[in-house]
């Protein structure tokens, strides 16, 4: 019969001998999987931004002002979004730091990740359909609202998340 040590994978064996070794793999797996999140979240605004832009060059002309409106809000909020994404420090905060991160917390940073995924889904699709439709000027504002509305509850998300993270942050320091 085999000795279980040689039954485990060299990293398995490793972490063995090396006391905090598996708390250390932990951390750098909560770190990849934020990280694989946040970039997830950024292409698809970052997608779903250049969409957006090139079905404003196949826009009728004149456009009316409460659309232009629209249409300014949506890109604004595309790009704070991407920013707020791109230049987060959560990647590397008091959260991936800690080696015994309670599973509560977890949770709650795994569901507005979630909910990142998911609304940043909606809304590439959403500006996709926008671009395949055309601009019809009544059904255009009502899919420019519902962009808007994602893009809010985007935010929402990012903000309850670097809550959670920032609490991590104190205990660290």
């Amino acid at each position: 019969m085999k000795d279980d040590r040689e039954e485990l994978s060299l990293l398995e064996r490793v972490s063995l001998f090396v006391p905090g070794f598996k708390g250390y793999k932990e951390k750098e797996l909560r770190r990849e999987s934020d990280r694989l999140v946040r970039e997830k979240v950024y292409g698809n605004l970052d997608e779903a931004e250049r969409a957006f832009r090139e079905v404003l060059t196949y826009m009728p002309r004149p456009v009316p002002d409460d659309i232009m409106t629209l249409i300014d809000i949506i890109i604004y909020r595309l790009q704070e979004m991407k920013d707020s994404i791109r230049f987060a420090e959560s990647g590397y905060s008091g959260f991936f730091d800690i080696e015994k991160v309670r599973e509560d917390d977890l949770d709650k940073v795994l569901t507005q990740d979630l909910k990142l995924l998911r609304i940043s889904e909606k809304v590439l699709k959403d500006v996709k359909e926008l671009s395949s439709k055309g601009f019809n000027v009544p059904d255009a504002r009502n899919r420019l609202m519902m962009i808007i509305e994602a893009l809010k509850v985007i935010r929402e998300a990012l903000t309850v998340r670097k809550d959670i993270l920032k609490g991590y942050d104190k205990l660290k320091g």
